[in-house]
């Protein structure tokens, strides 16, 4: 087979399209996805750029943006509905996963009526403690990890 001929190391391509699982596709879709939730009425959130909230009369609506992952998390399944209206008027199409338990290799554990879960990932934090013990035993503990004084509301 033949190939092309190598280029000097300083020369770079300038691609004229994303490609999937490129860096670049990545950003560009996030770009994407967030001028849609901005132009439906969602603000971003000045403690994670990539969460957006959504509150009217109907409830709240909180969006996690993550490449081409999305998590939702609503107070009321009428702002899901009228999210996904939303993204069909825009011709995006979309997956639903109902019974989400990994998020991101998260662990997403709820209690029996769906109406909280928890959020984390102890496979991590345990590695974590096994590698670093010597280095971080000293450290302080905290319950709750965030930017302290950021609110979602």
């Amino acid at each position: 087979m033949n190939y092309p001929p190598l280029h000097q190391t300083d020369e770079c391509l300038l691609l004229l399209k994303t490609l999937h699982c490129f860096i670049q596709a990545a950003r560009h879709y996030f770009n994407f996805f967030f001028k849609i939730l901005i132009e439906i009425g969602f603000k971003q959130s000045p403690a994670d750029p990539c969460l957006f909230l959504f509150k009217n009369d109907m409830g709240i609506m909180l969006v996690i943006v993550y490449v081409d992952d999305v998590g939702l998390a609503y107070s009321s399944y009428a702002l899901v509905e009228f999210l996904f209206n939303q993204l069909k008027k825009r011709k995006i199409n979309y997956t639903v996963e109902h019974d989400l338990t990994d998020y991101l290799s998260c662990e997403i554990p709820f209690n029996k009526s769906r109406t909280k879960a928890w959020l984390g990932q102890p496979h991590l934090i345990k590695k974590l403690l096994t590698l670093f013990a010597d280095k971080i035993s000293h450290l302080k503990n905290y319950a709750t990890p965030g930017t302290p004084g950021q609110t979602i509301s």
